[in-house]
């Protein structure tokens, strides 16, 4: 799998088709290779999204975990959903992360977050 973007800003028609020719240009590479999009925004909000083999929206916020698998739901492109960070995992001490990445659904223990609750309800829906 190539990952062609991480959370990218695409507020115009030019950036739209930047994103389209960047996606045809990686299947014309190699198209046995599944691409992905990251995306940080709502997406609704996200334009360029629909060219990509898998799209994924990072958010941190267990309270946000519902409306964003909702809003995914929606999108026709859109038929499944994956978590990227399981656990929370040491990493190294910088302004931006004290010690811990704390992103995960469990902590480094494998306890439960308030987010793995929130997946295990939606996937059983």
């Amino acid at each position: 799998m190539w990952s062609l973007a991480n959370e990218p800003m695409i507020e115009t028609d030019e950036g739209d088709n930047f994103f389209k020719v960047m996606a045809k240009t990686a299947r014309t590479l190699n198209s046995t290779r599944p691409i992905t999009f990251v995306a940080f925004y709502e997406p609704e909000n996200t334009r360029g999204m629909q060219y990509y083999d898998i799209c994924c929206i990072n958010k941190y916020q267990a309270k946000m975990i519902k409306l964003q698998y909702e809003k995914f739901k929606e999108q026709p492109y859109a038929v499944r959903t994956h978590v990227w960070a399981f656990a929370d995992f040491k990493t190294a001490q910088t302004i931006s992360r004290i010690v811990f990445n704390r992103k995960g659904v469990f902590t480094r223990e494998r306890e439960p977050k308030m987010a793995a609750h929130m997946l295990k309800e939606l996937w059983n829906e």
